[in-house]
């Protein structure tokens, strides 16, 4: 990363130096720092540091954007994940909210759940018996939520987990992956997604999320 880390763009350089600060290096922290100046890398910059614990310089950037970004919006759900990393109750408590509005959480249709001592079988095709996949804002919230810490992202992970749509079974185990010991109950699910899960996509995220458990 320090190789090309000179020669790359800006919004790159960001990029690597955030992968760089998760290691611990002083000169990807220095780069974040500076990126919060601009208005283009600061988001990307504040919550990098915010979630590798340095964030005490980003939390006045973070608030701003957070206060000036129309809720449930990305730009400003990814500024109240790394506000709740630094402990800002407030900004969680609205993620949890999100999680539960009824567009979100409430109105979706209960998943068919693979049964626990089988191997996991391919989603139904037929409209008629596939449920509809979580909304989007509900999945982002629980990532979000999940990035800050917040216990409140499981109550998307068993649906996630039995969910018939991919992208929301991959999502749910990266909360389950982030959560670490509070989420240890779902582990079996995921074991059994790492095993059988007839998406490839889905396999692999299972899998590195049971290294990471280990």
């Amino acid at each position: 990363m320090r190789a090309v880390l000179d020669g790359s763009g800006d919004k790159v350089k960001v990029e690597l130096a955030a992968c760089m600060v998760v290691l611990g290096d002083a000169d990807g922290e220095a780069v974040l720092t500076a990126a919060l100046a601009d208005d283009a890398t600061a988001l990307t910059a504040a919550a990098a540091l915010a979630e590798a614990g340095r964030g005490d310089a980003a939390r006045a950037r973070l608030a701003a954007i957070y206060a000036d970004t129309p809720r449930g919006r990305d730009r400003w759900r990814i500024a109240a994940a790394a506000l709740a990393c630094l402990g800002d109750a407030p900004a969680r408590a609205a993620l949890t909210e999100e999680l539960a509005q009824a567009d979100a959480c409430a109105r979706w249709p209960r998943p068919t759940r693979w049964p626990a001592s089988t191997t996991p079988q391919a989603p139904p095709t037929s409209s008629a018996s596939s449920p509809t996949p979580a909304s989007p804002s509900a999945r982002r919230a629980a990532v979000a939520l999940a990035r800050g810490g917040g216990a409140g992202a499981l109550a998307f992970v068993g649906d996630g987990l039995a969910s018939a749509d991919a992208d929301t079974r991959i999502q749910a185990i990266a909360v389950v992956a982030r959560l670490g010991a509070p989420a240890a109950s779902h582990l079996d699910a995921v074991a059994a997604l790492a095993d059988g899960d007839p998406d490839p996509r889905v396999r692999i995220a299972a899998q590195a999320a049971l290294l990471t458990s280990t």
